[in-house]
């Protein structure tokens, strides 16, 4: 994704697309209704049908791809948010939520109106932090942003006690997206000037 995401736009918007929604459909199952059911055969199939929707969805978001790309940067958006507020340490529940909202919404009209632009940063840095990320889980010393944010408000955490091996992660993620981004972007200059010297020999 960081550094083939806008090469393979269709693919990621139906990836992430269909995952996310299969992992908010499967969280409410397991939360509102997974004690409820006796029989393991209707989990089965309840999972089935969650998987069905999510590649319909998947499918859709893709079919009318300029609002697939909208609802790609909001995720991107909201991960950007994340990051945002734990790296300035936002204990404030209200500020909180209300930057991870401003910036999903604003990637999701910024993607609307910038299309390609936008799927070569929101590729790139959402790639850059799930590679750290998948490292993080490895090597350690990369809390997540929800229990970073639960104990910096309940006041275990501060801005003197935050671990520091967090800013390294992040500095990881900063410069995997420059060298993505750029790289992105390089390839895509040269594949629009493979068209441009096809369309002047046609001609």
């Amino acid at each position: 994704m960081s550094f083939f995401g806008n090469k393979f736009v269709n693919i990621v918007i139906f990836l992430v697309g269909a995952s996310a929604l299969i992992i908010i459909l499967s969280g409410l199952f397991i939360n509102l209704a997974l004690d409820k059911v006796d029989e393991e055969w209707v989990v089965w199939v309840a999972f089935i049908v969650i998987a069905l929707i999510s590649f319909g969805v998947g499918f859709l978001l893709v079919k009318f791809r300029r609002y697939g790309i909208g609802l790609f940067a909001g995720w991107g958006g909201v991960m950007l948010g994340f990051v945002v507020t734990t790296t300035f340490a936002v204990k404030n529940q209200y500020a909180f939520y209300a930057i991870i909202i401003a910036a999903a919404i604003g990637m999701f009209f910024i993607a609307v109106k910038v299309e390609k632009t936008a799927v070569i940063l929101l590729t790139a840095f959402i790639g850059a932090y799930a590679f750290v990320r998948g490292i993080s889980l490895y090597a350690g010393g990369f809390p997540s942003e929800t229990e970073l944010h639960d104990e910096l408000e309940a006041g275990v955490i501060t801005w003197e006690t935050m671990p520091k091996t967090y800013y390294a992660y992040l500095g990881g993620i900063l410069l995997l997206f420059i060298i993505s981004t750029v790289y992105q972007v390089k390839n895509n200059k040269d594949k629009e000037d493979d068209r441009a010297k096809m369309k002047t020999f046609m001609k």
